[in-house]
C-alpha cells in the first residue's frame, strides 16, 4: 500500500510543479499519511519542494527527474528573516510608545507583540545591534528590563 500511494504521488506530479492540494484532490487522497508520503519523498530527494509555503507563495512539488535547480529556494532562509524584522520593528513601535524612562519585560512586551518564538529572538537582536536597552540578570527573580534608547542605529 505504502508503495502504491509513493507511485502514485510521483506519477501525478508528472512533468509540472503541482501544490499540495493539486496533488491529493488529483486522486491521492487527503488524509495525513499521504501528506507524510509527500515529505518523505522530499526527503529522499525523489521530488523537491519550492516556494515560501502560505497562500501568496504555496509549496510546489516538482518529480526529481523534471527539476531543473533554478526554482529552488531553502524554505527557512527568506521567511524567518523578515518575521524576525517584522516583529523587531513591533517591539520597537511597543517600546518608544512607552514614556521614557519606563522599562518592560519581556512578559510585558510579550503581551502586547505576542507570545512566539521570533519574539525572543527579536529582542536579542535588537539588544546586540544597541537598538533597545537591556538590564537586569535575567531569570525569574530579576528579569531582563527592556527600553528604548532614544538614538537608534540604523540596521534593523
Amino acid at each position: 500500500r505504502r508503495l502504491i500511494k509513493r507511485r502514485i504521488i510521483i506519477e501525478v506530479l508528472g512533468s509540472q510543479a503541482k501544490t499540495e492540494k493539486e496533488i491529493l484532490a488529483a486522486g491521492v487522497g487527503d488524509s495525513r499519511y499521504a501528506r507524510e508520503v509527500l515529505r518523505r519523498l522530499c526527503a529522499e530527494g525523489k521530488i523537491y519542494r519550492t516556494g515560501v509555503g502560505g497562500c501568496s507563495d504555496p509549496f510546489r512539488y516538482t518529480a526529481a527527474r523534471y527539476y531543473n535547480g533554478t526554482q529552488r529556494i531553502a524554505a527557512h532562509q527568506v521567511p524567518v528573516e523578515i518575521r524576525l524584522q517584522r516583529i523587531a520593528k513591533r517591539i520597537q513601535g511597543v517600546l518608544q510608545a512607552a514614556p521614557l524612562g519606563v522599562f518592560m519585560t519581556e512578559k510585558d512586551i510579550r503581551a502586547v507583540v505576542g507570545d512566539n518564538i521570533g519574539t525572543g529572538k527579536a529582542l536579542r537582536l535588537l539588544h546586540r545591534s544597541s537598538c533597545v536597552l537591556r538590564t537586569g540578570k535575567g531569570g525569574g527573580s530579576h528579569p531582563f528590563l527592556y527600553g528604548f534608547l532614544s538614538v537608534a542605529p540604523s540596521g534593523v
